[in-house]
């Protein structure tokens, strides 16, 4: 994807360098999204041996 993008011209910051699919986005009440328990799932899907790097 990185590839692609810059042959496009378009920022390498705007593009993911990995995508975690997950079942459900973790929200809080208010039905935002809970930015710390999804970082923590980021984390702990980083650091697991199995992870598939997209």
């Amino acid at each position: 994807m990185q590839a692609q993008a810059k042959s496009i011209g378009v920022s390498e910051l705007t593009v993911p360098v990995t995508i975690i699919i997950v079942d459900k986005v973790p929200l809080l009440g208010t039905g935002k999204t809970d930015c710390v328990t999804a970082t923590a799932m980021a984390r702990e899907q980083a650091a697991s041996p199995e992870r598939e790097v997209g």
